[in-house]
Formats: structure tokens, C-alpha cells, sequence
């Protein structure tokens, strides 16, 4: 596909890496396939993908690499070990591919985002509402715009969640931590957690049928 599309278009000068899954369960409860896919798709395949496009933009000297990370990406959320594991993959991933990058002095922008829960359906009935609500998909797709248009390297969405970030970096210890994110409800968000459920699977039911049409 990588192949076809440099062949219809030509050298790509932008690659998203935006796929992502999640099933929600606490480690011991977790199915162990769903979460090895949970790795391969929220994490592998970046590098995989990336390594079909990059070389043109070093060849080239331009380009742009988002990716789609999150806040837990940054830090632990019950009911997403594996999401976590794979996310903070995702992060470690592009932030030493913007180091190297600009080790190579290579004119390509790396910009990683890390959002909160999106309404999009994949973290439906989870529960921090009086935190934060779940974000609506429109804003993060122009915030995401905007970064890219201003070249951003790291974005945190909401911009308030900012100072919790870097908070846990540099002041709060471990324990200090643990308990704002116990008083802020954020040990039981999953509790209530859903998901798209049915669609989704029935979506993962028709990508592969499409995968074998062709």
C-alpha cells in the first residue's frame, strides 16, 4: 500500500500515525492476544509505517511525523496496562525519532499529541466528568491541525492538563501522585468503561474482509 501510494502521488510529505485499540480490562482480566495486537498496532506498526516513508523526507530534507499518542502515554490508568504499555512505546518511540532527527540535522518535524479520552466511542462510559469530559473529536482535530501548522513538538490536550504533566516530572513523587489521581477519580474511570463494543468488532470483522478482497 506504501508502495502504491508513492506511485499515484509521489514522495509523502506528512504521516499520522493515528490507528489505535484498547480493551479496557485490568492486566489479570485482560485477554493476552487482544493485548499483543494492542502493541502491535498502537506501537509496532508506527515504526513499520514509518520506515516505508521516512527516507524519502531525509532524501528530500522535509517532512512531518505526528503521532497520535496520549496522556497515558505519560502516565498509569487503571484498566489500560496494555494501552499504556503501548502508548508510552508510541511516545518513547517519536520523541527519540525527533532527537535523531535533529542529530542528523534533517529538516523533518516530529510532533507528538497526548490527549485526553475523545468522544470518538473507543473509551465510551468512562468516568472523570467532573475532571474533565470526554473531548470532542472536532476540537482535537484542529488542535492537531494547528500544531501541525505551527510546527509544535509536544501538545497536551486539554492545554490544563499541562501543568499535571509536568507536575509528575519534576515536583510530586510517586505517592503524591497516586493520590491526586485517586482523589480526581481516576482509579475507578474505567470502571464503567464500554467502549464501541459490538461495532467495534464488527468493524474489525469488515476491515478484514477488505484485507482479503484485496
Amino acid at each position: 500500500m506504501a508502495q502504491q501510494t508513492k506511485n499515484g502521488f509521489g514522495p509523502v510529505d506528512i504521516v499520522i500515525n493515528n490507528a489505535g485499540l484498547v480493551q479496557g480490562k485490568s492486566f489479570l482480566e485482560s485477554d493476552d492476544n487482544m493485548s499483543s495486537k494492542i502493541m502491535v498496532v498502537n506501537a509496532e506498526c508506527n515504526m513499520w509505517i514509518l520506515k516505508e516513508f521516512l527516507p524519502d523526507m531525509v532524501k528530500n530534507n522535509e517532512g512531518h511525523v505526528v503521532a497520535i499518542a496520549s496522556l497515558a502515554g505519560i502516565g498509569g490508568v487503571c484498566g489500560l496496562t496494555d494501552y499504556c504499555a503501548s502508548k508510552f512505546a508510541q511516545y518513547g518511540f517519536h520523541e527519540a525519532l525527533r532527537v535523531e532527527m535533529k542529530s542528523m540535522k534533517k529538516d523533518i518535524t516530529v510532533t507528538t499529541i497526548c490527549p485526553f479520552f475523545i468522544n470518538t466511542g473507543m473509551f465510551a462510559g468512562t468516568q472523570m466528568s467532573y475532571i474533565a469530559p470526554l473531548l470532542k473529536d472536532k476540537y482535537v482535530a484542529q488542535r492537531i491541525v494547528s500544531a501541525i501548522l505551527q510546527s509544535e513538538e509536544e501538545v497536551v490536550i486539554p492545554w490544563r492538563f499541562n501543568w499535571l504533566v509536568r507536575l509528575s516530572r519534576l515536583i510530586l513523587t510517586s505517592s503524591a501522585m497516586d493520590k491526586l489521581n485517586q482523589i480526581t477519580g481516576g482509579f475507578d474511570c474505567m470502571a464503567t468503561f464500554k467502549g464501541r463494543g459490538e461495532k467495534n468488532a464488527l468493524h474489525q470483522v469488515q476491515v478484514k474482509k477488505n484485507l482479503e478482497d484485496n
